[in-house]
């Protein structure tokens, strides 16, 4: 079985009985055989998955999101699939029954489909509202050029990493185009 969180604000505000709630959550899943994904893609509160965020930085640098993937079956490890807030969002591995291939869920696909049938079009406007926290200057340069990168990602595949986080070792393996593996 497999947990799919997609983090709120009030799971990553201190204080709040929504993060209080989560963690709790959190502990329960890490401890049982179920494998748990965690999505955040807020910059504002405070770290909240469960890889730890000093070793998440040392081994992907610097993300605006991330997505953090546990295996009941491999305790010790994560995965981590670092996102600048200008890079589509990756497709993920998600882990099935020990034995079972996993099956990719391509979040860009999903949130794309997300945002066009429901009502975010009309009740965000990125051009006017404010964004908070606010962006630094790179991302607001980032943010300037996404339209053009995306084409440029859509004719020549989109560069996509994921980051194996293993107790005790590092190890690169995999590519580019589908993925950058680093365990420790």
């Amino acid at each position: 079985m497999c947990t799919i969180e997609i983090l709120s604000l009030t799971n990553k505000t201190p204080g709040e009985k929504g993060q209080e709630l989560y963690r709790q959550k959190q502990s329960e899943i890490l401890e049982s055989n179920t494998h748990l994904i965690e999505i955040d893609l807020l910059r504002a509160g405070i770290h909240t998955t469960a890889v730890a965020l000093d070793r998440a930085l040392a081994e992907t640098g610097k993300f605006d999101y991330h997505v953090c993937v546990r295996r009941f079956n491999r305790f010790e490890d994560f995965e981590v699939y670092p996102i600048l807030m200008q890079q589509s969002l990756p497709s993920v591995a998600v882990p099935l029954m020990p034995g079972d291939s996993d099956v990719e869920v391509d979040l860009q696909a999903v949130f794309e489909r997300t945002y066009d049938a429901g009502p975010f079009a009309r009740a965000i406007d990125y051009r006017t509202d404010p964004v908070e926290p606010p962006l630094t200057p790179e991302q607001k340069n980032g943010c300037a050029t996404f339209s053009a990168a995306r084409e440029c990602q859509e004719s020549n595949g989109p560069e996509r990493r994921t980051i194996m986080l293993h107790a005790g070792r590092n190890e690169i393996s995999g590519h580019w185009n589908t993925s950058l593996k680093r365990k420790f």
